[in-house]
């Protein structure tokens, strides 16, 4: 039986969780952005905002008289107990709403990722080692 390197496994793991990551990446930016084409931006009421990190604004939401926790928002341009209309849609399939622009920069990185993980490929067998040492 042929002996299959740690090279091998390793690269293979790594491209496919890569690949298959972006894949659904990629596959639900595109269903946001044709929601965002073929219709308008809801209005919503803000009722809390939790800003967790720089980057990172979590919100609860009213819409139609239903709450929706911890909607992504990129900055800090929102105050609670506001009503806005124009950063965010409502997906009817999955009943969430969702920012006009949530997950791309996620999908860029993970694409550059990828790209970058193929290179993994071109170490030589001899020079691909799991330790320091």
């Amino acid at each position: 039986m042929a002996k299959i390197s740690l090279k091998i496994i390793v690269c293979l793991i790594v491209n496919v969780a890569l690949l298959y990551f972006s894949i659904i990446a990629y596959n639900e930016i595109s269903k946001n952005e044709k929601i965002v084409k073929e219709s308008n931006p809801i209005t919503v009421k803000i009722i809390e905002i939790n800003h967790n990190a720089k980057s990172k604004t979590l919100c609860t939401l009213l819409f139609n008289g239903k709450l929706y926790n911890k909607v992504h928002f990129p900055f800090r341009g929102l105050t609670i107990n506001s009503i806005n209309s124009e950063y965010f849609y409502y997906d009817k399939e999955k009943d969430e709403i969702f920012y006009k622009d949530d997950g791309k920069k996620a999908m860029y990185l993970l694409f550059s990722l990828l790209i970058l993980s193929l290179f993994l490929w071109l170490i030589p067998k001899n020079k691909f080692k799991m330790s320091y040492s």
